[in-house]
């Protein structure tokens, strides 16, 4: 297993959210293989934090070129991934399949220990006149995956945990994919999961030893419904969020 480290210079920038920080965005999702079979199951499509949202994605690999390696990150357009006709397509992205030895699964590292945000000045001169240039440095580190896994089990706050290994899942070999798309309308199997799951963590946060600080997960399946509540948040993470 191999990480990718993403350092991003961008402007820091102060934005209105929540006291909790950014939600989680988490997605039901269709995956169909070579084989021909098809799996259905949760994924985690971005992590938030305080000051950022940080989304997980794909990794194409192009090892004759390298400098046509290219990653693609889940943003709130909810692009699906297609193989075919001797061609992958993402949103649009395009690259012959032959060209491509190799397709991962882009995995945040939320216990990247670097810190996150390293603030530099610089003093410059243009003109005659003094200028000071603040930047702030975001670094992020995904772990590049040869394997999807595709959880059918939510834990008890409803989250999709890849530490979790003990909850229900299918391993997806990345090599093997020929279809993965958002799903709008979920299984019913998968949508009781989700609401046995919040009726359990509602019982944990409002119980009297709660601390009462939990931000439940977007799902992409309900934001598909509420288009108002979808350009709020789409229009936030491109206004605000760092470039590729």
């Amino acid at each position: 297993m191999r990480q990718i480290l993403i350092v991003i210079f961008v402007l820091t920038v102060t934005i209105a959210r929540a006291d909790l920080g950014f939600p989680m965005v988490q997605a039901v999702c269709k995956i169909k293989t070579s084989d021909g079979k098809t799996y259905e199951g949760f994924i985690a499509v971005m992590y938030g934090d305080y000051a950022d949202q940080h989304p997980n994605g794909f990794y194409f690999t192009n090892d004759r070129e390298p400098v046509y390696n290219y990653a693609l990150f889940f943003d709130y357009k909810f692009d699906n991934l297609q193989k075919s006709a001797g061609r992958y397509t993402y949103g649009n992205y395009a690259a012959e399949v032959k060209s491509i030895q190799r397709l991962q699964f882009l995995l945040y590292s939320r216990d990247y220990d670097v810190p996150f945000l390293l603030p530099s000045k610089q003093e410059v001169k243009e003109k005659d006149q003094n200028f000071l240039i603040s930047r702030t440095v975001i670094q992020r580190r995904h772990l590049l995956l040869d394997t999807l896994p595709l959880y059918t089990e939510l834990t008890e706050c409803v989250f999709v945990d890849y530490s979790k290994k003990n909850l229900k899942h299918y391993k997806v070999p990345m090599k093997d994919i020929v279809s993965f798309e958002f799903v709008a309308e979920p299984s019913k199997l998968l949508l009781a999961e989700i609401d046995k799951k919040r009726k359990v963590c509602n019982a944990i946060v409002n119980s009297p030893d709660s601390s009462g600080d939990y931000l439940a997960p977007l799902w992409v399946h309900e934001l598909l419904k509420n288009p108002e509540e979808l350009k709020q948040y789409k229009d936030t993470f491109e206004k605000y969020h760092w470039r590729q």
